[in-house]
């Protein structure tokens, strides 16, 4: 591609400095796609050079680093079992892959009804990536990495051209009409923050995702609802689990409610595929929705999920 096209960089328009998407639009999809039980964006860093300093970072998050031991203090107290970090979104430019399949579809409306224009018979694509990372919020050790891609955008004549290129498509089917560059860049622009976003919350909720979570953390937790809004607790944990404790809506529950409730699941330890598991029923009076389960090993590792009450459901947050 020649300097100063169009189609060099899906995002070439903005500047060093400037955000091809918001923290807070990231986050808006995030909850929108039900991909967290529970999310908050880290407002601490009001000039962004933390944030810009944990973006170009690989690997584990470094504890001795006092601004990384901040933040995961602020995730353990905001009651939040991940940190999720944006490291970086890579820029690329826009493909075109010419005419795809719907073309007799364009050319059916085109000599009916003179609406071939607003079939979507041109594929583009986009070079760009978002990469992102899980970090646990007791160790920052990294759980998950994700590269998310905004793939292919279908327009129509409408979308990709001028209108010298509308009045073309008078007397040459809309297919075979060029295309206004400046046009596609700015349509497959918008496609591509909204399906790069997408991608994310889908690997958040991918299989492969939960693997990682549970071959990567110490513990894995799983609740059972079970009749009159009671709740069971199932823990599998790579080593034995010395503490338990549960938080409802954000608060701990009450002391003595806590030594029952832990005394009676290590009392259910058991081996089960080289693994140690433990199950019990939440006790009847711990109300609230969202229940944050913590667990502790003998060796000293921490895990914790939260579950939404109503429907058992779990999310990184």
């Amino acid at each position: 591609m020649e300097p100063g096209d169009p189609l060099a960089r899906t995002f070439g328009e903005l500047s060093s400095e400037a955000e091809a998407m918001s923290l807070e639009e990231v986050a808006s999809a995030m909850v929108e796609a039900r991909v967290f039980v529970r999310l908050e964006v880290d407002s601490s860093d009001a000039s962004g050079s933390h944030r810009r300093s944990l973006a170009g970072r690989r690997g584990n998050l470094p504890l001795q680093e006092s601004e990384i031991a901040e933040l995961l203090v602020r995730a353990r107290e905001g009651g939040h079992d991940y940190v999720l970090i944006l490291h970086r979104l890579q820029d690329g430019p826009v493909e075109e892959f010419g005419i795809n399949d719907r073309w007799p579809l364009t050319l059916t409306t085109w000599l009916l009804v003179g609406l071939g224009f607003l079939v979507p018979d041109h594929t583009f694509g986009s070079g760009a990536t978002l990469r992102c990372a899980l970090f646990e919020v007791y160790t920052g050790r990294e759980v998950h990495r994700s590269v998310g891609s905004p793939g292919t955008v279908d327009l129509s004549l409408l979308d990709r051209t001028d209108g010298w290129g509308l009045l073309s498509s008078i007397l040459i089917p809309p297919f075979w009409v060029g295309n206004d560059e400046v046009r596609v860049a700015e349509e497959v622009r918008v496609a591509a923050r909204r399906r790069l976003v997408t991608a994310l919350a889908r690997d958040l909720k991918s299989e492969g995702c939960r693997q990682d979570l549970g071959e990567r953390s110490p513990a894995s937790f799983a609740i059972r609802p079970l009749e009159a809004g009671r709740v069971a607790i199932e823990i599998r944990a790579r080593s034995g689990i010395r503490l338990v404790a549960v938080r409802a809506d954000g608060r701990p529950i009450e002391d003595a409610t806590q030594r029952l409730f832990e005394s009676q699941l290590l009392a259910s330890e058991r081996m089960e595929a080289g693994s140690f598991v433990y199950e019990g029923e939440l006790p009847r009076e711990v109300g609230g929705r969202l229940l944050q389960f913590l667990a502790q090993s003998v060796s000293g590792d921490a895990a914790s999920a939260t579950f939404d009450r109503r429907d058992g459901s779990a999310s990184t947050r």
